[in-house]
């Protein structure tokens, strides 16, 4: 065992500024931290709509690039978005545990219009030019499905057997709905009544795919095969045509005169430009580079795509590529409490808050003025997990899968104490039990440390395991993969003989546990198939080995990154499954209030939690009123900002440069 006394850096102190500001709308100015799936421009307002992975859509001013809105849209991914030309309604593709949910929002508000769940993802929909209608196209014989654009309901139009409609385009009087089937076939039909007006056979091969119209409807661009095709709308003639491989989207300029391709090749994603004079294709020069671009947009005569990143970037003239948006927040790997103390560690930095920040409920902060925070350089450079070892000791341990290690830091001295690396694999656990330290590696061992000597009093192996916790000193209880359909997911540990036993539990999975030493309680979080569908379940299990158990609450799907805690009394359980934050009190659950932050990891302080959010930010929630007191953000540049529900805003020095004031 290593046993290293080195310099630490020393810590900075730095003390809050308060903006002082009441009633006023600020919006977190920061990027998607996950995949954009889709993005798209309201001209007519000079704004962008983006959406990601992570179930948000945001909403940017193009001629400034500020962030002005952020919508909370669903715990699932959004998959495509539509804008209303006229009205305040974003229509967005949610992708479903099992199927879809088309889904309209008023996006000023946040209000939800209306909602139609779909077995399967529509092969397109989109407002008509007016924004009377919502056009929806399935892969059925009666292929198009029409909607009132401001109240969803179903209306009787183009209710006739097209045929398979991949793409669409309604007129801008909204009088004529042009129609593609895979047949090779272009159809110009009365919106209302659903009679034909004229059909036209496309001179070309069949199966045009990534169709798009020009701004004057006189040509269509699309890929058949290995070839990028235009065609005439009026004689339904090829153009011309341009040989380039694996192309997933495409896009033309306002003018209709460039039109710019997503070209896959190898591992990366290539954007192409050309020249188009109205006959023929010319192949620019230049071209953008990425591992991966999900969408592209014209926009203002520029064009807008998204990269692996997770930006927005433009092109200039020179199609040199500029950052429209990014993600500035780092991500949080893991924080801690401990007496009057939060730690926040990421993988450059940790930072210890006094506990007044939040205030004793919550709801107060005190006076800036008084208040410091430190700053000290993580030590092991990768995102850690964090365990305050006394009030003046914080174990750092490496969550990186190269890195097996954790250090003690003696936060008044600056130093670190001890660095132990004994460890065959990477951690996933660390945990303080009195004088003893808890860890669990990845390939199932875990061990009892000596926290004053680090020497191991006890060294147990059970491939699988997820989560270990003390249940006294002669006890350990571990949760982990079911290995067989004779097997249990929870396994009984006695440190002192090694002598193990299992749990009785059917679940698939265990994934969290906690044990209330007052009641004698066992808490588990737990995955298992019902009538042929995963649920995530949370039991109390009881009796003398814990051979009772009762069912608390069910979550229908999967939600494995849900966490428990329970409180020092042992009277409340919390857990986040289901994406919000539950109390269980012995009787009933009891939701708090919905936040547009998801809770993941859940953190006790007396009549406070703290939860570590999907969207790399830290909130704040009273316990009395259970509703969120603040939100905490952390920035690349090392500035933070803290913002109260009453919008009183904390910051550090350069912290208030990510705000904006909005009037949405």
């Amino acid at each position: 065992m290593k046993m290293i006394k080195i310099l630490f850096s020393t810590a900075i102190f730095l003390v809050l500024f308060l903006i002082p500001v009441w009633g006023d709308n600020y919006v977190v100015q920061s990027g998607h931290f996950s995949l954009i799936n889709d993005f798209k421009w309201l001209k007519s307002d000079q704004l962008f709509f983006s959406a990601d992975s992570d179930g948000q859509v945001k909403i940017w001013d193009v001629l400034t690039s500020r962030l002005i809105k952020n919508l909370r849209v669903s715990h699932y991914s959004v998959e495509a978005i539509e804008v209303h030309p006229k009205k305040s309604i974003l229509v967005v593709l949610v992708r479903l545990r099992k199927g879809f949910e088309l889904k309209a929002i008023d996006w000023k508000t946040g209000k939800e219009l209306y909602s139609r769940i779909l077995n399967e993802r529509p092969l397109d929909f989109k407002f008509s030019p007016r924004g009377s209608f919502l056009v929806l196209t399935q892969t059925d014989i009666q292929s198009l499905l029409v909607f009132d654009a401001e109240d969803g309901t179903e209306l009787g139009y183009l209710k006739k057997a097209y045929g398979i409609v991949s793409y669409f385009s309604v007129s801008s009087s909204e009088k004529t709905i042009m129609v593609y089937s895979p047949s090779g076939k272009l159809s110009y039909i009365d919106f209302k009544t659903g009679k034909e007006k004229l059909e036209k056979p496309l001179l070309v091969p069949l199966n045009l795919a990534h169709l798009q119209i020009s701004g004057n409807q006189l040509f269509l661009a699309a890929t058949e095969g290995s070839k990028l095709m235009l065609l005439d709308l009026l004689t339904g003639a090829l153009i011309c045509d341009y040989e380039l491989p694996n192309i997933s989207d495409i896009k033309i300029s306002e003018d209709d005169k460039e039109i710019a391709v997503i070209s896959n090749s190898g591992r990366k994603d290539r954007v192409f430009f050309f020249k188009f004079d109205g006959k023929s294709l010319l192949l620019k020069d230049e071209k953008i580079e990425k591992i991966q671009i999900s969408s592209l947009l014209y926009a203002n005569r520029r064009v807008y795509f998204t990269d692996d990143m997770n930006r927005i970037l433009y092109t200039d003239v020179f199609l040199k590529e500029n950052v429209f948006s990014q993600n500035h927040l780092v991500a949080i790997s893991d924080l801690a409490i401990g007496g009057d103390r939060i730690a926040v560690g990421n993988s450059e930095q940790i930072i210890i808050f006094p506990i007044a920040l939040i205030g004793p409920s919550g709801t107060t902060v005190t006076a800036a003025s008084d208040i410091k925070y430190e700053v000290f350089d993580n030590p092991l450079k990768v995102a850690v997990g964090l365990e305050f070892l006394r009030s003046n000791h914080l174990l750092i341990w490496s969550r990186d899968s190269l890195v097996h290690r954790f250090v003690d830091l003696n936060l008044q001295k600056g130093e670190i104490a001890n660095d132990y690396d004994e460890f065959q694999s990477p951690l996933i656990q660390l945990e303080v039990l009195d004088s003893k330290i808890l860890t669990l590696q990845k390939n199932g061992t875990c061990k009892i440390l000596d926290s004053a000597s680090l020497e191991t009093d006890f060294q147990y192996n059970a491939p699988g395991m997820h989560k270990i916790n003390f249940v006294s000193n002669t006890t350990l209880i571990g949760a982990r993969s079911q290995l067989s359909q004779l097997g249990s997911p929870l396994l009984m540990i006695n440190p002192q003989t090694g002598e193990t036993f299992s749990i009785s539990d059917n679940s698939l999975l265990c994934y969290d546990i906690a044990y209330d030493k007052f009641s004698r309680r066992l808490y588990s979080l737990s995955a298992q198939e019902k009538q042929g569908r995963t649920e995530t379940v949370l039991r109390r299990h009881y009796g003398r080995n814990f051979e009772s158990e009762t069912i608390i609450y069910s979550y229908d799907g999967e939600d494995l990154n849900s966490s428990l805690t329970l409180d020092d009394a042992g009277r409340y359980l919390f857990t986040s499954i289901g994406y919000d934050i539950l109390e269980w009190n012995g009787i009933k659950i009891i939701p708090y209030a919905h936040s547009e932050h998801i809770p993941r990891s859940l953190y006790l302080s007396k009549d406070v939690i703290l939860s570590l959010n999907r969207d790399l930010s830290i909130s704040v929630w009273n316990r009395k009123t259970r509703t969120k007191s603040i939100d905490l953000y952390f920035f690349e540049d090392h500035s933070w900002l803290a913002i109260t529900a009453d919008n009183r805003v904390y910051a550090s020095e350069k912290g208030e440069n990510y705000l904006f004031k909005t009037d949405y």
